[in-house]
């Protein structure tokens, strides 16, 4: 009785260990950098299943081994200025058409700059409620005042 369920729990250990160490598609190669970001949102899959979704977004195989042949592009390029980068995504934009066809070149849209700024809306709609509720409450202080009329001596 003991040895078969020995056997399962370390066959079920060998299979977890196996499939940790196996990296999923969708954590290989993602961008590192503002540039590798920029680029990779403006570049689609090129495979039928992913209906030319973003790379950056892409979650299948090929999109992750697209996104290494962008980093391993990158890899060594001055990014260091705004035109060095401009140029810099220029060209790797150039070669993946090359290499991939016309169809891996996308519009993409537009995304912040900086992750931060994905906040932001949130910070102005917390702050205009907090405002609505402000004013509110002292019309309705203002409000209560003169119902209650002048005071009594």
């Amino acid at each position: 009785m003991q040895a078969p369920r020995a056997a399962l729990i370390a066959v079920s250990l060998v299979v977890a260990s196996l499939a940790a160490a196996a990296p999923m598609a969708a954590t290989l190669n993602r961008p590192s950098g503002m540039a590798e970001m920029e680029l990779m949102h403006g570049l689609a899959c090129t495979c039928a299943a992913c209906q030319h979704e973003a790379l950056d977004e892409c979650k299948c195989d090929n999109a992750a081994e697209m996104r290494g042949v962008v980093k391993a592009q990158l890899a060594g390029r001055d990014l260091s200025t705004e035109a060095a980068r401009a140029t810099a995504i220029a060209a790797v934009r150039a070669k993946m058409a090359a290499t991939y066809g016309a169809e891996v070149l996308t519009p993409g849209t537009p995304r912040p700059t900086d992750p931060r700024i994905a906040w932001l809306p949130v910070i102005v709609f917390v702050g205009g409620l907090g405002l609505l509720l402000s004013v509110t409450r002292r019309s309705l202080a203002r409000r209560r005042a003169q119902k209650s009329g002048p005071p009594r001596a």
